[in-house]
């Protein structure tokens, strides 16, 4: 990672006055700045205990936490807002976190999070002092990442410094970027994907990050005219999506008769499969849109498509310094960025087993075919990978969450949870009206693979269930433990 922070001395140095970071409620600091405030908050961590949580709303103050918890030398423990306390308070006790770092909005939910114990908390206020880079403070830095999963029960993933500065570099050479790039930073700061493209990679280079800290929820409250008004402010050349919100984004253009800046040349986007339909609608409405594929135990991205080499349908090439192969039908990543280990588990001494299906194509571009402890096997013989499926099905934006699984027939069946923004259209169809909505988003599906059955609930009955984990992911062996009973008299269930 100290390549990072060289560079960031590099531009204090050459370009102090050039700006550096902007967020939405209008902070803004120069390189010569963000260094100041940087190296203050680093030297006021110098006595903290080793291990700290970051726990902040997407503003420039996370950026200066991040920086300063490595240049301190400690362990930087992400602590996302959107995950539950129970699962906030186990990532407190798993990593030995001693100090929680926060910000005003998140003081609340920070100290009701060590009540009633010695764990101590601290408001990231802005300190300051001359930029010095501290190659073995940063040597000894840590990051722990912590995945949700599909049980609920968080695990930490270790990466040291020079993981990220190998993952930062090869996203550097394959993306292309340059000290001319504006990047819009949408996704949270707690996802490791948003650490190494919105913080590590621009600032490596030189470019300027802008903030937009509140558009994503906005996105996901049925908003999307809040990502057509902050790319048409600051006018990036680049940014980072998940599906969903491309989603919303290609929505907003289309129903405006409008289409994305100019000056936009590379979205990647990740986290989950991007229907061709989705992709093709983007590049229509003007968003450059280039598939990717990673997962935090391989420093967040192994492959992705690119200007001059992107093939629909795939996720690209493996980045430069990866060995990525298929064994047994299992993507298998080994290389510099592959994480140290879990903690408190064995290390994964550079080679990982993704968990995820795929082949690649005969010019090298890696195809994701789903997760290998996922796939459903029908009452008529068929595989299928759900993955693929429910994102074809949230291209539709009245839906926000889709689970494939099988009824009690053995047929597929839809658990779909709606929107805000699609509540009502979706709780007054008739059974066949959701299945007939459904089906429409699956016309580049083989139609063995769409529902019979669709049944809709809303999030806090899913969550109750044991269907859905707090953060919103499918708990897929207990929706299998009822598929019996799913369906029985529920093909649709009004809200």
């Amino acid at each position: 990672m100290h390549n990072a922070f060289d560079a960031l001395a590099e531009h204090i140095r050459t370009r102090p006055d050039a700006v550096a970071v902007t967020d939405h409620l209008g902070d803004a600091l120069t390189y010569a700045e963000l260094g100041r405030r940087v190296q203050g908050l680093a030297n006021a961590l110098a006595d903290a205990p080793p291990v700290l949580g970051v726990l902040m709303t997407n503003t420039v103050a996370w950026i200066v936490a991040d920086l300063a918890v490595s240049l301190s030398g400690k362990t930087l423990v992400a602590l996302p807002p959107f995950f539950s306390p129970g699962q906030l308070r186990h990532i407190i006790a798993d990593a030995g976190v001693g100090r929680i770092l926060h910000d005003a909005p998140l003081s609340d939910l920070a100290n009701a999070l060590v009540e009633g114990s010695s764990l101590q908390t601290r408001i990231a206020g802005p300190t300051r002092a001359p930029f010095v880079v501290d190659r073995r403070a940063i040597a000894r830095s840590r990051r722990l990442i912590y995945t949700s999963g599909t049980t609920g029960t968080p695990k930490g993933v270790i990466l040291g410094p020079e993981q990220i500065a190998v993952s930062v570099q090869a996203l550097i050479g394959a993306t292309a970027s340059t000290q001319s790039a504006r990047y819009l930073s949408v996704l949270p700061f707690a996802l490791l994907l948003e650490q190494i493209a919105g913080i590590y990679a621009p600032l490596t280079v030189g470019a300027r990050v802008h903030i937009a800290g509140t558009v994503a929820q906005q996105c996901a409250q049925g908003n999307s005219s809040a990502i057509i008004a902050e790319s048409e402010a600051f006018r990036p050349t680049t940014t980072v999506l998940i599906p969903q919100i491309l989603q919303a984004w290609v929505a907003a253009l289309q129903h405006d008769v409008r289409r994305a800046p100019e000056s936009l040349n590379f979205i990647a986007v990740g986290g989950a499969p991007v229907p061709n339909r989705l992709s093709r609608a983007a590049w229509a409405a003007g968003l450059p849109v280039y598939e990717g594929y990673g997962l935090s135990e391989c420093c967040a991205v192994v492959c992705v498509n690119r200007p001059g080499a992107r093939r629909e349908g795939s996720v690209g090439r493996p980045l430069e310094g990866l060995d990525v192969t298929i064994e047994d039908g299992e993507i298998t990543v080994e290389g510099p960025t592959v994480m140290e280990g879990y903690l408190h588990r064995p290390g994964a001494e550079g080679r990982i087993a993704t968990g995820d299906l795929g082949h690649f194509d005969d010019d090298g571009f890696l195809y994701v075919e789903g997760r290998k402890d996922t796939v459903l096997s029908t009452s008529g013989g068929r595989n299928i990978t759900p993955e693929w499926i429910e994102a074809a099905i949230l291209t539709d934006t009245r839906i926000e969450t889709a689970i494939l699984c099988l009824s009690g027939d053995g047929a597929p069946g839809a658990l779909l949870v709606a929107a805000p923004g699609g509540r009502v259209a979706l709780a007054v169809m008739t059974a066949e009206e959701l299945r007939h909505a459904v089906h429409r988003t699956l016309a580049d599906i083989p139609h063995y693979a769409w529902p019979v059955h669709c049944r809709l609930v809303d999030r806090q009955t899913a969550i109750a269930q044991g269907w859905l984990s707090a953060t919103g992911q499918p708990i897929r062996t207990a929706i299998a433990h009822n598929a019996a009973a799913l369906f029985i008299a529920h093909s649709h269930m009004a809200l």
